[in-house]
């Protein structure tokens, strides 16, 4: 389920229902590269019960999450590789595996107002 909190600024918190301790940190992928675009499979369309003749709207159809990973002492990185997309409507969602090799699981970002 996710959960959002307007002080904490595009983070999104992945709480599982069945276990309440596993929290996932995401972010919408246009965050990390506002250029993303979202690749699904016809296997991910169907799960996500997605027309197969069009690709989704991000925002409209879909949501599309980038789980984080922080490490003490290096860099926060984003998962574009493998998003999890949610189904606005149903809120059925999938992690969704891009076929391609654009993006990795550790794509580096720096977050807004963090300077160098």
């Amino acid at each position: 389920m996710p959960l959002q909190n307007p002080q904490q600024g595009g983070l999104v918190f992945l709480q599982s229902l069945e276990c309440p301790e596993l929290c996932f940190l995401a972010l919408p992928v246009q965050v990390v590269r506002p250029d993303y675009v979202v690749v699904l499979t016809p296997e991910d369309q169907a799960i996500l019960g997605l027309p197969a003749d069009r690709t989704p709207a991000i925002g409209r159809d879909v949501v599309a999450l980038a789980i984080l990973s922080l490490v003490e002492g290096e860099a926060p990185t984003a998962n574009l590789r493998a998003p999890v997309l949610i189904h606005m409507q149903t809120r059925i969602a999938v992690q969704a595996i891009r076929p391609d090799e654009i993006y990795l699981c550790r794509e580096a970002f720096v977050p807004e107002g963090v300077c160098s």
